[in-house]
């Protein structure tokens, strides 16, 4: 599958979900800015999407602009499978700010990330607590 029809079948499933979603388009003066710019649930949220065959990781210009993202208390990471998104969604508000994996809960208490295996960051339920 191409890279822009796999944006838009991304796109199409955040906006069923109710994200406000921006799809950005690159040039040499916004170089290195992630595909989509999402709002869901109050939310900051970017995504590289990589078409599924190719590797799950950004340029270095795109990974250092996750970074950024993620120090200012943002989601940001690189997506390359729908279920990624799916899972997301379904995780929310429990999702990794490294790479947008699921976090689960460890016995003796904080979150840890399947996805990339550390513990997603400065993630805080958002939730009723």
């Amino acid at each position: 599958m191409r890279e822009t029809p796999f944006v838009k079948q991304i796109r199409g499933v955040l906006e069923v979900a109710g994200a406000f979603v921006v799809k950005t388009h690159g040039g040499p003066i916004v170089s290195g800015l992630p595909d989509l710019v999402i709002c869901y649930q109050g939310a900051y949220i970017v995504m590289e999407v990589k078409r599924p065959d190719r590797p799950r990781k950004g340029t270095a210009l795109q990974e250092y602009t996750l970074g950024q993202v993620r120090d200012a208390g943002g989601w940001a990471g690189v997506v390359n499978d729908i279920q990624q998104v799916h899972d997301l969604l379904l995780a929310w508000p429990f999702v990794c700010r490294y790479c947008l994996g699921r976090l689960v809960p460890l016995e003796g208490g904080g979150l840890w990330c399947h996805a990339c295996g550390n513990n997603g960051g400065h993630n805080v339920y958002r939730g009723d607590e």
